[in-house]
């Protein structure tokens, strides 16, 4: 594509944002005291979910507190879920998938940074439009649900919990698949 092909194509607004939605889903030079806090998503027993941006994108951080980690006698279980989701989430680049950015650190807290998907979860979708009235839809969520099933499997991953409220719709209608934190890599065919 040469220059002016490019120029033009990025006059187009949906593009436009597209791009510079996925530049800020790569940049490495995201650091904690670059973050501004926007609002909580959710507060969890051991991790709170919050809205974050860097003047440039809004992304969400999962805070997991170190300090309630070294209070319970399952730290050594949840760190090791913890870093089996880092892993599982890293291997994963799809449309319908949730968007790892970074790992940050900061005393008594490790801090995940991924997209924001501005919408709603399907659980609370369905209870709103009542979408089971109307096939098409019904059709476009459980063919979308196929997809990210194909996808997963491709890249050898269960996700192990997918529910109405893991997946997220958002603000295009598009479904995004959330929480890997019960997921698991299987190498052969077979998992327990």
């Amino acid at each position: 594509i040469n220059r002016e092909n490019y120029f033009s194509l990025m006059e187009n607004p949906k593009l436009n944002n597209f791009t510079r939605n996925k530049l800020c889903l790569e940049d490495i030079e995201i650091f904690p005291n670059t973050l501004y806090y926007l609002g909580t998503i959710a507060r969890r027993k051991y991790h709170n979910i919050y809205i974050v941006h860097n003047k440039l994108c809004i992304y969400a951080i999962k805070a997991i507190s170190i300090a309630e980690l070294n209070k319970t006698n399952q730290k050594e279980m949840i760190i090791t879920k913890i870093v089996n989701e880092r892993k599982l989430i890293k291997r994963l680049n799809h449309p319908f998938i949730i968007q790892y950015v970074k790992t940050l650190k900061i005393p008594n807290w490790c801090l995940f940074l991924e997209e924001y998907i501005h919408g709603m979860n399907l659980q609370d979708y369905i209870e709103s439009y009542k979408p089971a009235k109307n096939i098409k839809v019904v059709k476009f969520y459980a063919g979308c649900l196929f997809i990210m099933l194909d996808v997963l499997s491709k890249c050898g991953i269960v996700h192990r919990n997918i529910k109405p409220e893991n997946i997220v719709i958002n603000v295009n209608g598009y479904p995004r698949l959330i929480d890997f934190s019960t997921g698991k890599r299987i190498k052969s065919k077979q998992t327990k």
